[in-house]
């Protein structure tokens, strides 16, 4: 770690200790590497990561160490709990990590002490320290996070109002101790067993069904996503068509001076930053850290993600106007509308099961 030069530009503070969190396992070890290395290159305060971790190996784990040790940071090591036991059934993640999940049970995995935490997803790239972030006023809410700009459709599948704000979980600010207090984790339980294997992005509809009324809208800064990166603020409405999102202005504030980028998946990116032929230009926030960090000689790794290749060639061979209304119906109106009848048909069949 010798070759690594820290962050000295700023003033340690050393009474606003954050508290972090972030859930992986073995297959997303260097993109979390990447992220801490942005995360404690950037910061002003001593930090304490806790890492939710489903089968880390033991040079994973020295990797992580080593890294926070040449910080000066902390961090701490959770096993993920056993769902299937906790639950007694296999707990059906969609195309996600089960480790995902760990994000819903946070008041029981950290200490008592903990009162507040940041959760971040691994594919995040921090670019200021997040002092700011950490210190949010969430007025007697549970937690903070930012619009996801999606079509009312994924807020009223979940039983919400169409005024509700579908969030995205990327990135959340976490009271705990509101969380114990009001029994979120309990609400949680219950929704995955009701839920399971039905909903598309399984812990954010969660999230976002179970906290409705109890989430603060963050600035968008603070979880930039691809789509919104990759598309005019004009064209992002075209394609998500939401219902509630934040003004122009607002987002071209995030867009030119981000807080947190988020590399979620989008179709117009080939792949994401650690993949081979990922856009120069947008992946250049992964790039700068992923250059100073420990996984710097690890070889990108090869995108095998067909759909994604094919949906950018006939965006591409259509007019722009045209491809954005065409898969902007698709994600706006068809993807949720096949949900909803799936959910309508299970819950008739819940119904009379029991």
């Amino acid at each position: 770690m010798s070759d690594i030069s820290p962050n000295l530009g700023c003033k340690m503070d050393k009474q606003g200790k954050l508290n972090a969190l972030y859930a992986t396992d073995e297959g997303f070890v260097e993109v979390l590497i990447v992220s801490l290395t942005s995360l404690f290159e950037n910061s002003c305060r001593p930090i304490r990561v806790f890492v939710i971790e489903d089968g880390l190996s033991q040079k994973s784990i020295n990797m992580l160490e080593d890294l926070a040790t040449h910080y000066c940071q902390e961090i701490e090591f959770i096993k993920i709990p056993d769902y299937s036991s906790m639950f007694g059934r296999v707990i059906d993640a969609k195309r996600y990590a089960l480790s995902a999940f760990s994000r819903l049970f946070v008041s029981s995995m950290l200490p008592p002490e903990i009162t507040r935490v940041l959760y971040l997803d691994c594919d995040t790239i921090i670019c200021e320290d997040l002092g700011d972030l950490w210190n949010t006023d969430l007025q007697g809410a549970v937690m903070g996070a930012v619009n996801d700009c999606r079509s009312y459709r994924y807020s009223t599948n979940l039983g919400l109002s169409r005024n509700d704000v579908y969030f995205n979980s990327g990135v959340l600010i976490i009271d705990l101790d509101l969380y114990r207090k009001e029994g979120i984790e309990e609400r949680f339980a219950a929704a995955i067993f009701e839920f399971d294997g039905l909903l598309e992005f399984p812990d954010n509809d969660l999230i976002c069904r179970e906290l409705a009324g109890k989430i603060k809208e963050l600035h968008p800064r603070y979880n930039l996503i691809s789509v919104v990166r990759a598309l005019s603020v004009s064209e992002l409405l075209v394609f998500r068509n939401p219902d509630n999102y934040y003004s122009s202005d607002l987002v071209e504030e995030a867009k030119n001076n981000p807080a947190i980028v988020h590399y979620t998946s989008f179709f117009a990116f080939n792949g994401r930053p650690w993949n081979k032929g990922y856009d120069e230009f947008d992946g250049r926030f992964f790039s700068c850290y992923r250059a100073i960090s420990l996984v710097r000689d690890v070889p990108l790794r090869v995108n095998w993600s067909n759909w994604g290749s094919r949906s950018r060639i006939l965006f591409s061979a259509m007019p722009r106007a045209v491809s954005l209304r065409l898969f902007g119906f698709v994600h706006s109106v068809l993807k949720p509308t096949v949900q909803y009848f799936a959910l309508k048909r299970y819950k008739k069949a819940f119904r009379n099961e029991f």
